[in-house]
């Protein structure tokens, strides 16, 4: 938890020499971790709702945003989904508009930091309710995350798109990215699988406290174990094949 603390607050102070510009439509205090919509539960609510119909125009850092204030107003399965839309869409954009990876005013350092404070709660929010996690999965295989014409990441790019990313499509580069999570959608429907995933829950600070003492280790290593042995008899890459070195 101490590196993580500290990786905030690098990221905290570094956000400052950020030329980011909001979309005066949705406000909120840029260095503030997990920070949510400005306005009262109804405004916040509204604009959440505007994001979600309007994906298409909408960059990744404001995605990330709707998504922690959906968490707030304990719209749960809106805030999980939000929160890979903004991913999906931080992923394609740096294909597509790249940027200087270096630097205290690389939009990188932001994204960064919102994705690292929306993930620590968002996720764990998701590995706790594992009966939500195929509709969500539907939901984000459904969405189009194609952008209107004149989109616009929130910076100016550094440089051309790759060669190699040009012919790909934003709907392509999402399926990429959900092909982790449809094995994990059969995973989670076999019993046994959930109960040792659980287990081992890798988003919980009880599973950290485990990691601290031999005995807690040992413990965590024998589901690790039966977790590999279901996905390689299965023939799926899940969870514990993802933690081989």
């Amino acid at each position: 938890m101490a590196i993580i603390s500290r990786m905030i607050l690098f990221y905290a102070c570094v956000s400052f020499q950020l030329g980011f510009a909001q979309d005066p439509q949705f406000r909120w205090s840029v260095n503030e971790p997990f920070a949510s919509f400005k306005g009262d539960e109804k405004q916040q609510s509204d604009l959440v709702d505007i994001v979600i119909k309007k994906t298409n125009s909408i960059d990744s850092f404001t995605l990330f945003i709707a998504a922690d204030t959906a968490y707030k107003l304990k719209r749960f399965t809106d805030a999980v989904f939000l929160f890979h839309v903004a991913r999906i869409r931080a992923f394609a954009d740096s294909r597509f508009f790249p940027y200087t990876r270096g630097g205290g005013d690389s939009p990188g350092i932001y994204l960064a930091f919102l994705n690292e404070n929306a993930g620590q709660v968002i996720q764990a929010w998701m590995s706790t309710n594992l009966d939500s996690f195929q509709g969500i999965l539907d939901r984000l295989s459904g969405w189009d995350s194609d952008v209107i014409i004149n989109y616009s990441p929130g910076w100016t790019p550094s440089k051309s798109a790759d060669e190699k990313d040009k012919n790909l499509t934003r709907n392509q580069l999402r399926d990429q990215y959900l092909s982790g999570f449809r094995n994990m959608a059969k995973l989670f429907n076999i019993p046994e699988y959930k109960y040792h995933y659980m287990a081992i829950n890798p988003f919980l600070p009880a599973t950290w406290e485990l990691n601290r003492t031999p005995e807690g280790k040992a413990n965590l290593e024998s589901h690790m174990k039966q977790l590999l042995e279901i996905e390689n008899k299965l023939g799926i890459k899940g969870y514990a094949s993802s933690q081989k070195p």
